[in-house]
Parts: C-alpha cells; sequence; structure tokens
C-alpha cells in the first residue's frame, strides 16, 4: 500500500504537468492597448519561440465590451481586399501578405451599428484569419 501511494502520487504529478496548455508553455504574451491610437482597440499578441505570432482581441476590447455584442466580422477591407482570400502556400510560405502595425485586418461591426478596425499591432507575413468568425462572429 506505501507504494501505491507513490505511485499514485507520481501518476498526480504527471497529470498535473499534461494540463499546462501550449499557449502557457510555447508563447510569450503581450497586451497592446489602444492599438492604432483607437481608443478601446486592446488587443493580445503571443509569440511563439519559433518568432510565430498569434494576435486577436483582448477581453477589454471596446467590441465585447460594456455589453456589445458582434454581428458581424468583415474581412474585405483596406487596399489589399479580403484578407480570407490570402492562401500562402508551401513550406516557405510563398504567397504570404505583408502586413505593418496600421494594417487593417478587418472590422468588428456591433449589433448597435458601430464598426470598430481591428489592425494586427505587429509587422510581419499573414499567415492565416480565422474564417470561422465569418460564420460565428461571436467567437
Amino acid at each position: 500500500e506505501g507504494q501505491g501511494g507513490k505511485e499514485g502520487g507520481r501518476a498526480a504529478c504527471l497529470k498535473a504537468r499534461e494540463k499546462i496548455l501550449a499557449v502557457e508553455r510555447d508563447y510569450t504574451r503581450y497586451y497592446v492597448m489602444n492599438v492604432g491610437e483607437q481608443e478601446g482597440a486592446d488587443q493580445f499578441v503571443y509569440q511563439h519561440f519559433n518568432s510565430l505570432y498569434v494576435v486577436g482581441i483582448a477581453p477589454s476590447h471596446a467590441a465585447i465590451s460594456n455589453g456589445k455584442q458582434v454581428e458581424k466580422v468583415d474581412f474585405d477591407v483596406g487596399r489589399s481586399g479580403d484578407k480570407l482570400a490570402n492562401k500562402p502556400t508551401g513550406k516557405k510560405k510563398t504567397g504570404a501578405m505583408f502586413v505593418k502595425e496600421d494594417t487593417r485586418l478587418c472590422d468588428i461591426v456591433c449589433t448597435d451599428g458601430t464598426r470598430i478596425k481591428v489592425r494586427p499591432a505587429v509587422s510581419g507575413h499573414l499567415l492565416e484569419m480565422n474564417e470561422r468568425l465569418a460564420t460565428h462572429p461571436e467567437l
């Protein structure tokens, strides 16, 4: 019984380690307030150790705070057109669109009619947009 307790403790320790999410383990988290000098445009930027960035809106963002609800996410913005049409190919991701900190990625349209611009907050190549946001904007 004494050894069974030891093994049980080791298993519990391993289970606790397995529960660490990849975001917690592999990404450095940054939060950027008022992106593009737009009041309430708060975003998160997760930087992977391989220099990949994941960008999204923070819980304090004006589009989802103060009881607002998102009605639509419009990806067809700016001079470069529809960001969902950006499809890099191959191992080196040729054809990826280069974006700057002030490039518009999409617009969030709220149920009260406000339209909020979303910018990347970092410069780099755009590899992918979350296509599900087009059909499920509440995500």
